[in-house]
């Protein structure tokens, strides 16, 4: 009787999101990677927060990480939900640009 074997084919990782912060002045960055940062493969930072489900949560660490309601990757994941058109994917736009019309959130949600 023949038994089943797993299959072997090299099934390739997805990129995942982190925030590394720099050695500089401790400015945020999110990056790619598709293997977990370490010190060796990441030498540039001098700490890594993630891996992130989403951009969308690895903007928001690396924008508000100084805020005490996100102290870990679900907590950004969850408040950047709160405001999906401000931390979608719009790198290339300036904070400024990116505040709500008449600078405050409907309903003073987060604002």
């Amino acid at each position: 009787m023949a038994t089943a074997t797993p299959s072997t084919t090299n099934t390739p990782q997805r990129a995942k999101f982190y925030v590394g912060l720099l050695y500089d002045q401790g400015n945020r960055e999110v990056f790619k990677s598709v293997v977990t940062p370490t010190e060796a493969n990441t030498p540039y930072y001098m700490a890594v927060i993630g891996p992130f489900r989403t951009k969308r949560g690895a903007n928001y660490m690396a924008e508000n990480g100084h805020n005490p309601c996100c102290r870990c990757v679900s907590d950004a994941e969850r408040l950047a939900k709160l405001r999906p058109s401000y931390y979608d994917e719009t790198p290339e736009l300036s904070p400024s640009e990116r505040t709500p019309p008449g600078g405050r959130w409907p309903g003073g949600i987060m604002g």
